[in-house]
């Protein structure tokens, strides 16, 4: 319940986003991490993800029966995305073409494309010290920040009033095991 609140709260800062902003400040995404990010959209919609960062490389890995322990790789650098599918030891690759335009379903992978981002501090009655909007983003993203500044607590999006969310928590900062991020060389390729 506390969760709904703070979403719909969210929600209502980010409607008033481009009418009260304030200092800019420039955000980096962590390098290296790993978190647990919860996502979740007004129409009831909720999952969990784990996800791990090193420098360009992404690993999600959804926490969905349906996903059989299967994962995705981004590779921001070279731009392709993998994913894996244990259960049948496949892989198929793809071009990864950028931020996902689905509005059903938020897609924070622009914040690791773009770093560093640019921010402008939120200066409403009910935004907190460490609400942000995002400069030079299509949307209306509102981005949450600890409050060192330093880590993500939630992106959210809204258009009218739908919204839609991510919260990153167990955020743990460091060196992620480089394992994660290889795709398995008996794996068959899958064709997309």
């Amino acid at each position: 319940m506390k969760t709904k609140i703070f979403h719909i709260l969210s929600a209502l800062v980010a409607i008033y986003a481009n009418c009260a902003r304030g200092e800019s400040v420039v955000f980096f995404m962590p390098e290296s991490f790993s978190a647990l990010q919860r996502f979740c959209n007004s129409e009831g919609m909720s999952f969990e993800a784990k996800i791990y960062r090193s420098g360009k490389l992404l690993r999600i890995e959804p926490l969905l029966k349906e996903a059989q322990g299967g994962f995705t790789l981004l590779d921001l650098e070279r731009m392709q995305s993998h994913l894996i599918i244990p259960a049948t030891k496949k892989v198929m690759t793809y071009p990864y073409t950028g931020v996902s335009a689905n509005p059903k379903v938020i897609d924070d992978s622009f914040l690791y494309l773009f770093s560093p981002i640019e921010l402008e501090k939120l200066i409403l009655p009910n935004s907190s010290e460490a609400d942000f909007s995002i400069k030079k983003v299509d949307g209306n993203y509102v981005l949450t920040l600890d409050n060192k500044l330093e880590q993500p607590v939630q992106l959210l999006r809204s258009e009218g009033p739908f919204w839609t969310a991510i919260q990153w928590e167990n955020i743990s900062i460091g060196k992620v095991d480089p394992a994660l991020f290889s795709i398995p060389k008996d794996y068959t390729p899958l064709v997309p």
